[in-house]
């Protein structure tokens, strides 16, 4: 409960934070090629997935300024992520839907005519809403709903990421990030496992504002 309530106050906060500093508004969306990583995750491959949502950014190129090539981007995603697995010749498919809120710190260089390019880094915080397994048997699928009291998964996430791309006639962004969970996503009865959340972010975003 305590870090639901976290995520919802840091939303709060930010989405104000925006509106008084009178940032631009737009929707993200996205494909998600997901992974594990850690010691003690299993072997792996990308499982896609996708994300969209709510984004703000607060970007004032004031020639005065000595931060003027400097923006931050935050917002409220629906983000999937999970990998696939193989053991003992049976594949398995993991995807959990998260509401994610990340926080980035941009460089920008403009070219001139809305043209420019961006790098990007910071953190994020999700939460997990619901999640579901695929498990083949004999050729067959089995799906079945995350219970994540019972298999010790972990509904909270937070982690970095780092990306960079282009920007088109100012409020058109095409990006690519890569991100690393740092929040283990299960817990055994001593310890949390060293087993995390990563993805690849392919993303669209329109921003509407001068």
């Amino acid at each position: 409960m305590y870090k639901k309530n976290l995520l919802v106050c840091l939303l709060a906060i930010l989405m104000a934070s925006s509106a008084m500093a009178q940032s631009k508004i737009g929707v993200q969306a996205g494909l998600n090629l997901s992974n594990y990583w850690g010691k003690d995750s299993p072997e792996s491959s990308m499982k896609p997935g996708f994300q969209i949502g709510l984004v703000t950014e607060r970007y004032e190129p004031d020639s005065d300024s000595k931060l003027r090539n400097f923006s931050y981007q935050t917002g409220i995603l629906f983000s999937q992520m999970g990998g696939k697995t193989t053991d003992l010749g049976m594949n398995t498919e993991m995807t959990i839907n998260y509401l994610q809120i990340p926080i980035n710190v941009r460089y920008n260089l403009e070219f001139g005519g809305g043209m420019g390019v961006y790098v990007q880094a910071g953190p994020y915080i999700g939460y997990a809403i619901s999640g579901s397994q695929k498990t083949e048997k004999g050729g067959t699928w089995e799906s079945e709903k995350v219970n994540f009291g019972d298999r010790n998964m972990e509904r909270f996430d937070f982690g970095l990421g780092l990306g960079a791309g282009l920007r088109i006639m100012n409020n058109i962004q095409l990006g690519a990030s890569y991100n690393w969970g740092f929040y283990s996503l299960v817990k055994n009865s001593t310890n949390y496992a060293n087993f995390y959340n990563s993805h690849l972010a392919i993303t669209l975003t329109c921003l509407f504002g001068k």
